[in-house]
């Protein structure tokens, strides 16, 4: 009688875990919608947080391996930082008025939106997710976010890739003798961020390339192709040249297993893949990337004409109020961004930060990045406590001079060294534990899959740096995370379980 409990029991459960399953994979099949500019913000956040607490509840509940807790001990520990990183942000001095506005609670959300990555991690782990669930999901996916940029950028009703103003011209316009410059031509489809958008595609064009692979038919065809089109019409130098690496990439990859584990070669399959490359490379020449290229080129060389015209000197007025004129006559020749002189960090506090920026290269004056990370630097170079360097100076205060776009970098100011690894550590934990799995089991675990879906995260991961709002958006969190439960299902299983 006993037995037969155990085993209705375990068939409910069975039934109940491919419930979750199921949910979780059309969450993240339908990921891109709540990106769209319509429905980004903080109802869509809550919504996709509700959404994970919600399963993660259930699944925890259900959970009766080790891991759970480990898991508790790990959000012990991020509850303890938290406590450190408010009573530090409370001593906080500058010089602007009201100290760039801390607010305890965007504080506790934006640390529960980062926690999100390991409970995502978790679910997968638990629901025992691998990549064979994934072809339907993430194709439908990829067809959502590049389908609909590609379409919009034919139909000429795409938002441009850096503002939310539609296109002049579509992708046949490249082609064309035109005057537009590299801001009019790129597309982002409608949705919110081009590089949260560039971030996605980036992760998962390594899966969309496996599926390929072992699935020679039309459907993984196209979305490879549609793929790559959208990721040329995004204009983004990490769309493009990250594009072209992960193309190459993968490539090698698939001739190096052929040559040391002797996999079949399909002279089929790598002929069309390499004509896929020579056009994305022949492509890159007329993309709106080239004419970003060609208008910074422009700038330096106009900039460096007028140095030689007139000698500029680097001696400013002695007296205050001729420090502030001086600012506000010549900030725009200066080239320097409006929005960051007058609200962000306002020159009338710090004229002195902002004569020095002044007087720097063109090519540091342009770079917004490059001033982003100046003006946080000098906020906490003023505050002058060395606890910022461990626990920050809040990720509300950050925000509110202005969000720099260098992922790491920003959350070192905001999170400080120890929450940086606490919330970004996970995702580099699990690279790390997988690759020395997969080297050491070579037989078995060293393959194009497991390779692959390894690239998959650690290319991201490298891209983060040159690019920003990608680990603090949910938009990247939660397929990050996803795909790195994937990977870390596929090969440690066995091992944590």
């Amino acid at each position: 009688m006993a037995k037969k409990h155990n085993a209705i029991y375990n068939k409910k459960s069975m039934k109940k875990d491919k419930l979750l399953k199921n949910i979780l994979l059309i969450f993240i099949m339908l990921q891109p919608i709540f990106d769209l500019s319509f429905f980004y913000g903080q109802v869509a956040t809550l919504i996709r947080l509700l959404i994970i607490l919600a399963m993660f509840i259930i699944v925890i509940l259900m959970d009766k391996s080790k891991l759970k807790k480990y898991l508790f001990i790990y959000l012990i520990t991020v509850i303890i930082y938290f406590i450190f990183h408010h009573l530090n942000a409370l001593n906080f001095t500058s010089l602007v008025p009201g100290n760039f506005n801390y607010s305890v609670i965007d504080e506790i959300l934006y640390i529960i939106k980062m926690l999100m990555s390991v409970l995502i991690i978790y679910l997968v782990y638990t629901l025992e997710i691998g990549i064979n669930n994934l072809s339907k999901p993430i194709n439908i996916a990829v067809l959502l976010i590049s389908g609909s940029i590609v379409l919009l950028n034919f139909l000429t009703l795409s938002y441009s890739s850096y503002s939310f103003d539609t296109i002049s011209g579509n992708f046949f316009t490249w082609f064309t003798n035109h005057n537009y410059l590299f801001d009019d031509l790129s597309s982002k489809g409608y949705f919110e961020f081009a590089n949260q958008i560039v971030a996605i595609l980036i992760l998962y064009l390594p899966i969309i390339i496996y599926f390929y692979f072992k699935n020679f038919k039309p459907l993984n065809i196209i979305t490879l192709f549609i793929m790559l089109l959208s990721l040329l019409m995004l204009g983004t130098r990490i769309s493009i040249y990250g594009g072209l690496l992960v193309l190459i990439f993968c490539i090698l990859l698939y001739l190096l297993l052929v040559l040391l584990k002797k996999e079949k070669f399909n002279l089929k399959i790598f002929s069309l893949i390499i004509i896929f490359i020579i056009l994305f490379v022949f492509l890159i020449n007329y993309s709106p990337v080239k004419l970003k290229q060609n208008y910074y080129e422009d700038i330096y060389e106009t900039d460096n004409q007028s140095q030689i015209k007139t000698v500029e000197t680097k001696e400013t007025p002695k007296e205050e109020i001729n420090k502030l004129d001086y600012i506000l006559n010549n900030y725009e020749d200066k080239l320097i961004f409006e929005e960051f002189i007058l609200y962000s960090y306002p020159y009338q506090y710090d004229p002195d930060f902002w004569i020095n920026i002044m007087n720097e290269d063109v090519t540091k004056r342009v770079d917004t990045r490059y001033l982003e990370i100046e003006m946080v630097k000098r906020v906490v170079s003023i505050n002058n406590n060395k606890l910022d360097n461990f626990l920050g100076i809040t990720y509300s205060r950050v925000m509110n001079i202005f969000n720099i776009e260098r992922d790491y970098i920003m959350q070192y100011y905001s999170l400080g060294i120890i929450g940086t690894i606490l919330l970004i550590g996970p995702y580099f934990a699990i690279v790390i534990i997988c690759l020395i799995k997969v080297l050491k089991d070579y037989q078995t675990k060293f393959n194009f899959k497991n390779l692959l879906l390894l690239s998959s995260v650690s290319i991201l991961l490298f891209s983060a740096y040159f690019s920003g709002n990608i680990l603090n958006g949910p938009g990247c969190i939660i397929p990050l995370s996803f795909i790195c439960g994937v990977l870390l299902k596929e090969v440690w299983y066995d091992k944590i379980r």
